[in-house]
C-alpha cells in the first residue's frame, strides 16, 4: 500500500476559484511524488550497479597504464648461481634416474662431469623435500656457471642442427663456435664468419656478419656500411650472448627484415669477452666480468678500458685499483679485446651498434661521460626516443627507458665510437641478469623490437652520404663539416679512408652546406640535401697546385 500525503480539503460551498486552486494543488503534489519515486528508483539501481562502475573504470586505468609503461611479465630477479634462490646439488649419476622418478624431476638443470650429476633445484623446493635416504650433497663452495645452466650437456651432444638450436639455453665459448660455425655452413647466402682478434689467452673474438647477396660485395648504389651488435663485454652477464643470438635467429627466420641486409652488413659478436667468458663458465660463475684471470692476473674491466676519458671521471665505478671488478688497467687500450674492436672500427664504417649488457634496464647513448655536450641537433638521443617505446619492457619493477648513464663512468666502448666515427652507439641493459633459462624467450621477445627499430631508422630513414674521391677515382679521407650541425669536442667526422664513403644520419630532411678538406687537396664548399636513398653523391676533389 502506498502513503499516500495528508491534505486539507477544501469545505462544502467553496468557490469556482478555490475548486480551481484546489486541483492544481492535488496535480502538484502527484507530480512531486511521481518524481520521488523515481529517485528512489534511480538509487536503487546505482546501489545495485556502483561497484560494477568502479571495477569498469579501475579496468580502464589498468590498460592505460600497460600502454604507457609497457606490460611486466613475471620473471623474478633471480640469477642463477645465488645461492639466496638456488641450490646446486650432486649426486652420483648411477643413482640419477631413481632421484627423478622419486623427485618427479623438481630441478631445473642438470649437468654431467666425470659421472657425477649436478642438479639445480629452487631453494624453496629443495628445503621442503624430504631428503632421507636421497643420495644427495648440497655444493656451497664457487663453481663454473656450466653447473648452473640448462641443457649444457645436451646442446655440446647434438649433432644435428637446426636453428631453432639457438634457443635451447645459455652459451660458453665452445657453444658459441659450433654454433657459428653450423649458422655460417648453413647459410653460405647469407653468412660468413671472422675472428676480428685475440683475447689474451689467443682465444679467437669472433663475429658473424650477415648481409644480402655475398657474391656481390655491395647493392646497386656501390654503398654496403655496417652495423654492429656486441654482447658479453662483460662475459659474466650471460644472458646478452642471447640477445645476440636472437638477432642471428631473427635475421636469418624473418624475411621480412630481408630488405635491411640489401643495404647494410650486420655484425654480431656474441661474446667479446672470451678469456671472462672462460673464467665464468669453468671457475666460478662469480668471475668473468673482466678478462684475463690466470698467473694472478685479476683481470680488467674492458668496458673501462677504451681511450676515451680514461680515468678521469673520478668516480669509484672507474678504479686504479687491480682488486676492483671496475679496474681500468694499467693504460688506456691496453687490452688485446679492446684493441681488436678499435681495429674493427677503424676498417669497417660501422654508422650505428649496440653493445648488450644487464640488467639495469635502460637504453644508454652517448656521451654516458658527465660534463661532455653532445652534438646539436642530438641525432642518437632522437633516435632513441624511438627505440624505447618499442621495447615491451620485462622488469617487475623498473620501467625501460632512455639515459646518459647510470652512473659516472669513464673508458666505455659507446663514447669511443662515438666520438671518432661518429656511430649512433648505444648501450642496452637488459632487464635481467642470468635468470633460469626459461625465462629467456620473454625478455628477447621483449627487447627485440628496439634493435629492429635501429636497422629501420638507418636503413629508411633521412641520411647524407657522400662518395669522396681524387681525379682518377682513388677514395679520400678527408674531414666533412655540416654547417646544420653543431660539435663542441672536435669530434672528427671523416669520410673512410678505404672507400670515401661519408655518411651522416638525419631525422628530418635537412639541406646547407658541406665544407670538405683533406690533405694534399683544395677545400670544396658545396651544398646538400638529406635523402631516404642510399646513393651517394660523388665529390671529386682536385689536388692543390705546387707553389
Amino acid at each position: 500500500m502506498q502513503l499516500i500525503p495528508s491534505i486539507d480539503l477544501p469545505l462544502h460551498g467553496s468557490t469556482a476559484c478555490e475548486n480551481n486552486s484546489y486541483s492544481q494543488f492535488i496535480k502538484r503534489i502527484l507530480a512531486e511524488d511521481r518524481i520521488k519515486r523515481r529517485y528512489r528508483k534511480g538509487m536503487d539501481l546505482f546501489r545495485i550497479l556502483r561497484w560494477k562502475v568502479i571495477w569498469f573504470f579501475f579496468l580502464i586505468l589498468i590498460d592505460l597504464s600497460c600502454l604507457s609503461l609497457g606490460w611486466r611479465p613475471h620473471i623474478p630477479i633471480a640469477p642463477l648461481g645465488d645461492r639466496k634462490h638456488w641450490v646446486l646439488v650432486s649426486c652420483p649419476t648411477s643413482k640419477l634416474e631413481d632421484f627423478r622418478k622419486s623427485t618427479n624431476q623438481k630441478f631445473i638443470s642438470h649437468f654431467e662431469e666425470n659421472s657425477i650429476s649436478y642438479l639445480v633445484f629452487s631453494r624453496s623446493i629443495w628445503e621442503s623435500m624430504d631428503k632421507t635416504n636421497l643420495p644427495l650433497k648440497e655444493e656451497t663452495g664457487n663453481f663454473g656457471f656450466k653447473f648452473f645452466a640448462e641443457n649444457y650437456n645436451y646442446q655440446m651432444n647434438k649433432s644435428v642442427f637446426d636453428l631453432s638450436d639457438l634457443r635451447l639455453g645459455y652459451k660458453d665459448n665452445l657453444l658459441n663456435q659450433k654454433y657459428l660455425s653450423v649458422i655460417t655452413n648453413a647459410y653460405r647466402d647469407k653468412v660468413t664468419l671472422h675472428s676480428i682478434g685475440n683475447s689474451h689467452s689467443g682465444l679467437p673474438i669472433l663475429a658473424l656478419k650477415i648481409t644480402n647477396d655475398l657474391s656481390s660485395r655491395a647493392n646497386q648504389t656501390g654503398v654496403k656500411l655496417s652495423v654492429l651488435f656486441s654482447c658479453a663485454l662483460h662475459a659474466n652477464e650471460v644472458t646478452t650472448t642471447d640477445h645476440c643470438y636472437d638477432i642471428i635467429y631473427t635475421l636469418l627466420s624473418n624475411k621480412e627484415l630481408d630488405p635491411y641486409l640489401q643495404n647494410l652488413d650486420v655484425w654480431v659478436i656474441p661474446i667479446s669477452n672470451p678469456d671472462g667468458s672462460s673464467a665464468f663458465w669453468n671457475l666460478s660463475h662469480l668471475n668473468g666480468r673482466k678478462n684475463l684471470i690466470q698467473n694472478n692476473n685479476k683481470g680488467v674491466d674492458l668496458n673501462r678500458n677504451f681511450p676515451f676519458h680514461w680515468g678521469k671521471s673520478g668516480s669509484e665505478y672507474s678504479s686504479d685499483k687491480s682488486d676492483s671488478p671496475y679496474y681500468r688497467g694499467k693504460e688506456e687500450a691496453s687490452e688485446p679485446e679492446t684493441r681488436s674492436l678499435m681495429r674493427f672500427f677503424s676498417e669497417q664504417k660501422v654508422i650505428a651498434s649496440i653493445s648488450y649488457h644487464a640488467f639495469a634496464n635502460a637504453l644508454l647513448y652517448p656521451y654516458s661521460v658527465e660534463g661532455y655536450m653532445n652534438p646539436q641537433p642530438d641525432i642518437a638521443e632522437q633516435i632513441g626516443k624511438k627505440m624505447v617505446p618499442m621495447a615491451k619492457n620485462a622488469h617487475p619493477t623498473k620501467r625501460f627507458q632512455l639515459r646518459k648513464n647510470i652512473y659516472p663512468i669513464d673508458g666505455v666502448d659507446q663514447d669511443y665510437y662515438f666520438n671518432q666515427y661518429g656511430t649512433l652507439a648505444y648501450i642496452l641493459e637488459s632487464s635481467h641478469f642470468n635468470p633460469e633459462y626459461s625465462s629467456i624467450p620473454m625478455i628477447m621477445d621483449a627487447y627485440r623490437g628496439v634493435w629492429t627499430k635501429l636497422l629501420e631508422e638507418i636503413s629508411m630513414g633521412e641520411k647524407i652520404i657522400f662518395k669522396i674521391q681524387s681525379e682518377t677515382g682513388s677514395p679520400i679521407e678527408a674531414k666533412v663539416e655540416l654547417n646544420t650541425h653543431k660539435y663542441f669536442h672536435v669530434e672528427p667526422r671523416k669520410s673512410h679512408p678505404k672507400t670515401g664513403i661519408f655518411y651522416h644520419h638525419t631525422i628530418v630532411r635537412s639541406k646547407g652546406i658541406a665544407v670538405i678538406e683533406a690533405d694534399g687537396y683544395e677545400k670544396k664548399e658545396i651544398p646538400f640535401k638529406s635523402k631516404s636513398t642510399w646513393i651517394p653523391e660523388t665529390i671529386i676533389l682536385q689536388r692543390t697546385m705546387a707553389e
